[in-house]
């Protein structure tokens, strides 16, 4: 057989990426989508807008809610901040090992007492606000240390910076 007997196959566009070639469907929408795009499910591949959207039906916190995490953990942050930096981190070399475990059950206990003052409602970005509420309220005390040429003095918050906000991430997913 030769090109001229058989039929031209139709080409198909990414809908993300006009430029790339596929012959994969979205099974939700059935729009076209490069391997790139494609978010696997156990029964097919669906597109990051439809996974997305079926995501949201999970979140059902309200944009207040962000508003009540920062002004609950900052506060709290600032606090836990000044204790790791002073209290804590007058213990000498002693002190990274108590920051080594005391930090995640700190961060852990902001977390609950944020998801306790939302009522326990999921939102996309809540995590993303509590941990940089835990920035905000541990970079002060980081950066008094830079000024006052305390080097060693920067380990003990940067522990609980590291620690807490993967802690932080990993409660409020």
């Amino acid at each position: 057989m030769t090109n001229d007997e058989h039929p031209m196959t139709e080409i198909h566009f990414c809908y993300r990426h006009p430029t790339v070639e596929t012959n994969l469907r979205c099974k939700k929408c059935g729009r076209y989508i490069c391997s790139k795009c494609a978010r696997r499910t156990p029964t097919g591949y669906i597109c990051p807008d439809c996974l997305r959207e079926q995501e949201d039906r999970f979140y059902t916190g309200t944009n207040t809610d962000y508003i009540i995490a920062a002004v609950i953990a900052l506060p709290l942050s600032l606090v836990t901040g000044g204790v790791f930096t002073f209290l804590i981190g007058g213990f000498g070399w002693f002190a990274w090992l108590i920051a080594f475990f005391l930090s995640p059950i700190v961060a852990g206990f902001i977390a609950e007492v944020v998801r306790r003052a939302v009522n326990r409602r999921r939102s996309r970005y809540l995590a993303h606000t509590v941990a940089g509420s835990l920035v905000l309220g541990v970079a002060p005390f980081l950066i008094l240390m830079l000024l006052a040429g305390n080097f060693f003095g920067l380990i003990v918050p940067g522990i609980l910076l590291f620690l807490g906000t993967g802690t932080i991430m990993a409660r409020l997913r």
